[in-house]
Parts: C-alpha cells; structure tokens; sequence
C-alpha cells in the first residue's frame, strides 16, 4: 500500500478525519513516496508513526487533533547500551562506559514516559540487540488490537 492509501485509509476515520484541510494536505504529501505494510493485522508505515489501528496510534491522533496546552510528549529515542562489536571512527560511544542500566531500570523509564505521553519509544544503542535481557523479556503481539 502506498503512503497515499496509507493516509487515506487511516485518515477517513476518527479521529484523523477533523483534520483542517491544509493539515491534511501536508501529509498527504509527507507520505506520498512511503510504502505501508501489514503486519500482524495492523499497519505500519516508518519508525515515525505507531502501527496502524493501535492505541499509540490513537494517542498520536489524538495529540494532533486535541492541540494538548504546552508542549507535548511525542518521540523517545533511548541508548540502551553503549556496547557494539565494532570500532567505528565516528562512533559517539567511543570511550563511554560499557555498563548497562538494568532492565527494571528501563522498565520503570519506560512506563514513566508512556504516564507522560510519549507515543514511540524507540531503542538505540551501541547495539541494542547485545542486551539479551531485553530481547528475551521482549514479545510480538499475534492479535490485533481491540
């Protein structure tokens, strides 16, 4: 599905379909050239929207539409480990400690940023995927949300 269908798909139900006709324009055109793709009943388009039906999706719908007062949690990137096997030139982690918080640690961040609003949370690192503890806690939903 192109990122044309994408939006008007997502776009003709509530809430995204109060969106002022300019707002609605803009993305139209900032999807135009994605691709979205299906993936255990919901839609996902890039790393910058939740898939697609979802309750961060909604909550991001929602932060669109609502106009929140003040500012507005929205993207989380965390580095969740300094730790990589390669020794790249650029790297900002050269030198920087290669002790990793404890997962309970980022369990109570990370619910304490969804308290706060934060639609996606997204894991960096280092290499994130050197945290066995998190890939073995982690789990791919097989049901579609209600």
């Amino acid at each position: 599905m192109t990122g044309a269908d994408y939006f008007v798909h997502v776009a003709s139900r509530p809430p995204l379909n109060k969106f002022h006709p300019q707002v609605g324009a803009f993305f139209r055109e900032y999807l135009k050239n994605e691709k979205a793709v299906e993936f255990d009943g919901r839609l996902v388009l890039n790393t910058h929207f939740p898939p697609f039906p979802g309750r961060a999706f909604d909550r991001m719908a929602g932060q669109m539409i609502e106009k929140p007062q003040g500012r507005c949690l929205f993207s989380v990137t965390l580095a969740v480990t300094n730790r990589c096997p390669l020794k790249c030139g650029h790297c900002y982690n050269a030198g920087r400690s290669q002790s990793d918080v404890s997962l309970e640690d980022w369990r109570r961040l990370a619910a304490r940023l969804q308290d706060l609003g934060a639609v996606m949370i997204t894991l960096t690192g280092g290499e994130p995927l050197l945290r066995e503890d998190m890939c073995k806690s982690c789990s791919v939903s097989t049901t579609a949300p209600a």
